[in-house]
């Protein structure tokens, strides 16, 4: 932690701290000693890890303590707190804003359910979380953004956005989704967060730019490669491909399109797309059914009714496969 309180009870920042004097955990009381150095950033830690009762301070790395320390820089004590414990949910920000909002900068991967109880603990009080990735260890290729399972979870769903520090220039970034490409690839437009209000206007203001997308000829071979390397009969796609009659080199437009709300779901475009029609062949749909073979992302879920997107997608898919089969007809 990068805050202790002195024997007075005020809250000392760890690169204000003074070796000679003691400081004190502010969740569980307990002495903690200062670390700082050539080789560590200062910081605070327990003599032992159980006297802290919540076990709320993890072991943190230096790049995540000096991380913290450059997010709070942005904003400055007028506006933000560090380390605020809010003991209804027993979770401490790394930097709270006090417009109710907690930013939390994710440098290291963990399971997407954590994001998800952390992120539904703060709405419970309120809070709009933040998610900060590590801008370096993303995947940007130009205005082309990949991202795997763990990074999906740290997008701020409302506005479409992947907030971002680079941890070794200090820059904060916001990186706009404004197509989805794929299951797990964007088109975004970087925004450099230079103040507190860029922040907070970014993160306000939802993101009204986005168009859907189809999946071209090329794109659609790749994805069959991929499948044909699991070296699977049971592989999903090839399968429902095989049940509906469709060969690889043919697959119809109105299975190949990659909406916006794709963003929510972590199952391919195709496969959902060519599993619903297989369900509406054999007259099996049920909206449960379909709940689960497109795979909303549980941190989406914190966002938006599971059923309410359900509705709202299949609308929508209906409404541009319309559209595309009045034009073939046209044509």
């Amino acid at each position: 932690m990068i805050q202790a309180m002195n024997i007075h009870g005020e809250i000392v920042q760890a690169q204000f701290a003074n070796k000679s004097e003691r400081y004190f955990c502010p969740v569980c009381q307990q002495q903690v000693m200062l670390k700082s150095g050539n080789v560590n950033v200062p910081h605070f830690a327990h003599i032992k890890s159980k006297d802290c009762f919540a076990h709320i301070y993890r072991k943190e790395t230096a790049a995540h303590i000096e991380g913290k320390y450059k997010l709070y820089a942005l904003f400055g004590s007028k506006y933000a707190s560090m380390e605020y414990y809010l003991s209804e949910i027993e979770q401490i920000p790394d930097v709270y804003l006090h417009e109710g909002i907690a930013l939390e900068l994710q440098l290291s991967t963990i399971p997407a359910h954590l994001i998800e109880s952390r992120t539904r603990g703060y709405h419970s009080m309120n809070i709009n979380v933040c998610w900060i990735a590590d801008y370096n260890s993303l995947n940007i290729n130009g205005n082309i953004l990949t991202l795997n399972y763990f990074q999906q979870s740290l997008i701020h769903y409302p506005t479409r956005t992947l907030f971002t520090l680079n941890i070794i220039t200090g820059d904060v970034y916001a990186l706009r989704i404004i197509q989805v490409t794929g299951r797990n690839q964007y088109v975004v437009t970087q925004l450099k967060i230079d103040s507190k209000d860029a922040f907070l206007n970014t993160l306000n203001v939802p993101c009204h730019i986005g168009k859907d997308y189809v999946l071209n000829q090329h794109e659609v071979m790749q994805y069959i490669r991929n499948c044909k390397r699991k070296r699977s009969v049971l592989e999903p796609t090839l399968s429902v491909l095989y049940q509906l009659r469709i060969h690889h080199n043919d697959v119809p437009l109105q299975f190949r399109i990659v909406m916006m709300e794709q963003l929510y779901l972590y199952t391919h475009p195709m496969l959902w797309q060519l599993e619903l029609e297989r369900m509406v062949q054999t007259q099996s749909f049920t909206l449960q059914k379909f709940l689960e073979i497109i795979n909303i992302h549980p941190v989406a879920r914190c966002y938006i009714h599971d059923l309410a997107l359900c509705n709202h997608i299949l609308e929508k898919y209906y409404r541009i496969t319309k559209q595309i089969r009045a034009k073939s007809i046209e044509k």
